[in-house]
């Protein structure tokens, strides 16, 4: 069983990846732990991803609101992660357009260099 970030194959670059997409760096080492470990307390997202815990909660709530997560009402506070699929897929077609938008204006300018080179 995973037990901490180092025991993770490429932790680092999976944080770094996931900044990419608008985490922090703390909401990205808590969502790969609760991806790699499953439901957990607060304290204990803390302890396997090596958070402070005086930012867990808030960290975890970030995520929630982010759907990304989904926290229990009960006392202690509990997490799970939404599965990376559907927690991404939202993120994944909004990507995709923003590619189909590009491709149709390099399109576009390079008409507009044809035409102007015809001139």
């Amino acid at each position: 069983m995973i037990k901490r970030p180092n025991d993770i194959p490429n932790y680092l670059e999976l944080v770094s990846n996931l900044e990419e997409f608008g985490l922090s760096k703390y909401e990205s080492m808590a969502y790969i732990t609760l991806v790699s470990r499953g439901t957990l307390g607060a304290s204990e997202v803390a302890y396997y991803s090596n958070l402070p815990r005086t930012k867990i909660y808030t960290t975890l709530k970030k995520l929630e609101r982010k759907k990304l997560s989904t926290i229990s009402s009960q006392k202690p506070m509990i997490a799970t992660a939404t599965p990376p699929s559907e927690a991404f897929g939202e993120i994944i077609t909004l990507q995709e357009r923003r590619l189909v938008s590009m491709r149709s204006i390099l399109s576009s300018l390079k008409k507009l260099r044809e035409e102007d080179k015809k001139s």
